[in-house]
């Protein structure tokens, strides 16, 4: 984690890019901590977050992709 804490504002800015490898490791780990942090409410509700946050990001994309108008 603290490697990719090193890393993560540069990623987000967009100066560099964490890559296949960083991306599935911080996932894995922040997965975890959820797990390990959290009972079943805490789940669902950052399950149903992930949902919404993938959805929105979907939409942002297709409406960038055919724009109406």
């Amino acid at each position: 984690m603290g490697a990719v804490t090193a890393v993560l504002g540069d990623d987000l800015g967009e100066r560099t890019m964490l890559g296949d490898t960083g991306a599935h490791a911080l996932g894995a780990a922040v997965g975890c901590a959820i797990a390990v942090g959290n009972g079943r409410l805490g789940l669902a509700v950052h399950a149903a977050g992930l949902t919404a946050a993938a959805a929105w990001g979907e939409r942002e994309t297709a409406s960038r992709a055919h724009p109406s108008g």
